[in-house]
């Protein structure tokens, strides 16, 4: 499967399961084709035409060409420098490296190309909460407009220097999250707090962090207090702001799901007196991911190199996979996971083959607990 490949059945999956649906997306791609019929001159040339393609402003081939032939590939969170000059040295010693995948996306060049087709599923996520319409489109425009794209060029830079192909997939791997624990929500019915914290507590990659330290848990409120209307924020870009905060607490919502918090949205769930749970970020991205590349390794077996705070489990096996570097050891002080070379799995239960891993888990008693993004 070529780069361009991956790329468009990450949009293509991520369009299946936004909750706008696919029929309010594909009326988004018309209307961006209309406004660039439209524009002339500067205005024109400036126009990203991936808008009329990619309904997703977080989703983007960064650099390389498009048509690689993708069979091995660094996945991360967090894609750095450092991440980049790993990608390089695996090279130097023979094992093959043909792209960079990562997630997060507003630290790398023009990976983050659009605020608006990142954030706009907010809105429906507040109406569907019980927010007016008219009052979530000023909020989330309101909030728009302080924020920017991404101006950090130094990570393509690297990659262009070295020739190392990167492509950012932020949306489509979190609307799988979001469907993903709405599932399990839906399946678990949990009433309380504690109940709640006990169902995202026994995903998978929860668990990786739980031994390591850092249990999901309940930040705010009680885990005794009923959950009432729940809001799960796994997909959007950002948090709410703080305003939309506000406004979802009026609308009712007794009980917030969060990958990261923050003092000032503490305060105003407490004083609305809801709850936050906190599904840990590393995790809850990693879900997400591993969730698309289950799906995308059914299709074409790609190897995976995971780095940068991603912890690689496959459904189905039930198991995080072992090899975890002690914490520091790649990029910016994080736990990550770097697999070897050889040995790959036979591809005979419809899942990605990966590399057999590096047993080091036993020495990584020191490890630090994940870093948490605000």
């Amino acid at each position: 499967m070529t780069l361009r490949e991956i790329c468009e059945f990450a949009v293509n999956r991520g369009m299946d399961l936004d909750p706008r649906g696919r029929e309010a997306l594909e009326r988004q791609l018309r209307e961006r084709a209309e406004e660039f019929a439209g524009l002339e001159g500067k205005a024109r040339d400036l126009f990203d035409q991936e808008r009329m393609r990619n309904p997703f402003g977080d989703t983007r081939l960064v650099t390389g060409d498009p048509g690689t032939e993708v069979r091995r590939m660094v996945v991360g969170i967090e894609i750095g420098v450092a991440e980049v000059l790993l990608a390089e040295a695996l090279r130097q010693k023979g094992e093959p490296v043909d792209a960079i995948w990562s997630h997060h996306t507003s630290g790398i060049g023009p990976a983050l190309a659009d605020i608006e087709d990142t954030m706009w599923v907010q809105v429906h996520l507040m109406v569907e909460a019980g927010v007016a319409r008219h009052v979530a489109e000023k909020l989330v425009r309101a909030d728009m407009a302080g924020r920017s794209r991404g101006q950090d060029f130094r990570v393509v830079q690297v990659a262009d220097a070295l020739g190392i192909p990167i492509v950012g997939i932020h949306a489509p791997p979190d609307l799988y999250n979001l469907r993903y624990l709405r599932d399990l929500i839906e399946g678990a019915k949990p009433e309380r707090a504690g109940e709640l914290v006990e169902v995202i507590q026994d995903i998978p990659e929860c668990r990786w962090l739980h031994d390591r330290g850092t249990p999901v848990r309940a930040v705010v409120g009680d885990e005794r207090d009923g959950l009432g209307r729940l809001y799960l924020v796994m997909a959007g870009g950002w948090n709410p702001s703080p305003a939309s905060f506000e406004a979802l607490c009026e609308a009712g919502v007794g009980t917030f799901v969060l990958v990261a918090t923050s003092a000032e949205l503490n305060a105003i769930a407490a004083r609305h007196h809801a709850s936050i749970v906190v599904y840990p970020h590393w995790p809850a991205d990693s879900a997400g991911m591993n969730l698309l590349l289950d799906d995308l390794c059914r299709t074409s077996p790609i190897e995976v190199v995971p780095v940068g705070e991603y912890i690689r489990a496959r459904r189905g096996t039930g198991r995080v996979l072992p090899g975890q570097l002690r914490a520091g050891a790649v990029g910016g002080g994080g736990d990550t996971a770097v697999p070897g070379r050889g040995g790959g799995v036979a591809p005979d239960d419809g899942e990605c083959p990966l590399a057999a891993l590096q047993s080091t888990a036993e020495r990584a008693d020191s490890d630090d607990h994940l870093r948490g993004r605000g």
